[in-house]
């Protein structure tokens, strides 16, 4: 039982120093290429999902969404605290196995446009405070087709 604690918990300091390399190399990656390419290099990562991790599925969203409200990832240079969680979900989650799928939406509030992004999984919006739905979706890349 020790070992398999010992392992559960170097699983979650190692998933958390993979998060924040990510988020290091994301205003890089975002200034050299565009959304599509960016997104499908993500999705190549993706392993089957018959190789299970130690960490189960919303274990990984909470460190995920954690690190990525980390004070560093505040400043300047980093992507807006939406668009930095759903990438970082998006990432690590299909390296997972998992087939999610990441959605960039905009809502009207006056004449200003909000945007918003988020990814999903099975339907179901990950690490969400509030439902998306009020957001009209404008660009969705699946990592399988058919998968929401």
């Amino acid at each position: 039982m020790g070992h398999q604690r010992r392992l559960g918990t170097l699983a979650r300091y190692w998933l958390a120093a993979h998060v924040a390399l990510l988020m290091c190399a994301l205003p890089l990656w975002i200034r050299l290429s565009s959304l599509p390419a960016l997104l499908r290099n993500m999705a190549a990562c993706a392993k089957p999902r018959e190789d299970r991790n130690t960490l189960e599925l919303d274990e990984a969203v909470a460190i995920v969404a954690r690190v990525c409200q980390w004070r560093v990832f505040h400043s300047r240079p980093f992507p807006g605290s939406c668009l930095r969680q759903s990438l970082a979900l998006f990432r690590v989650l299909a390296q997972m196995g998992y087939p999610v799928t990441i959605h960039f939406g905009v809502q009207t509030n006056g004449p200003a446009f909000l945007g918003h992004s988020w990814v999903t999984l099975n339907g179901r919006a990950l690490a969400e405070p509030w439902s998306p739905r009020t957001y009209t979706t404008v660009y969705s890349y699946p990592l399988s087709l058919g998968r929401g």
